[in-house]
């Protein structure tokens, strides 16, 4: 069989070379294509990981920040103000900051950056954080994150687009005390 496949690709004219040359050449392609969209599906995984740990980082911090004594499960999404009433906490500069914080990201404007060796791995920009379930009698808190995540994808190690993704999680967290 294989015998018959380099017999059949030598030909007379030559051209049986500018063939198999293409068909590397489109080979290669394919395989980078793949490879790049591999990595793309790993950076959205890690990403959403990471909102995660934040998300649920910041839940905890702002739980040290209700009145002594008081055991509401929803004091980790609130804050308490000077006048004696409570403000929404969870928002999207806390979150910012603890994924700056936690994963060392760097600023761009409203948006994070992840440097890597060959520049930027993946620009995330935190759109929105709303807490779910304030009046229901569930102790589990539950947060819907939106954010957009860029990829650059690259070729022959240049950045040739980007890759946007728009997501929403839903993260839960269940104060234990």
């Amino acid at each position: 069989m294989l015998k018959k496949i380099c017999n059949a690709l030598r030909g007379k004219s030559g051209s049986s070379l500018v063939g198999m040359m293409i068909g590397l050449l489109c080979l290669a392609l394919i395989g980078s294509l793949l490879l790049e969209y591999r990595q793309g599906q790993i950076i959205a995984t890690d990403v959403e990981e990471m909102v995660h740990k934040a998300t649920v980082t910041m839940a905890v911090n702002n739980s040290y920040n209700a009145f002594t004594g008081v055991r509401e499960s929803r004091s980790n999404a609130y804050g308490a103000l000077g006048d004696g009433g409570w403000a929404d906490i969870a928002n999207t500069t806390d979150l910012k900051r603890q994924l700056r914080k936690l994963f060392n990201f760097k600023n761009s404007g409203s948006k994070l950056i992840n440097q890597n060796s060959r520049g930027t791995e993946f620009v995330l920009d935190i759109r929105s954080i709303e807490y779910i379930n304030e009046l229901s009698d569930s102790e589990t808190l539950l947060f819907d994150v939106e954010y957009q995540l860029e990829i650059p994808m690259r070729f022959m190690g240049e950045v040739a687009t980007t890759a946007d993704i728009r997501h929403t999680t839903r993260v839960a967290y269940n104060p234990k005390y």
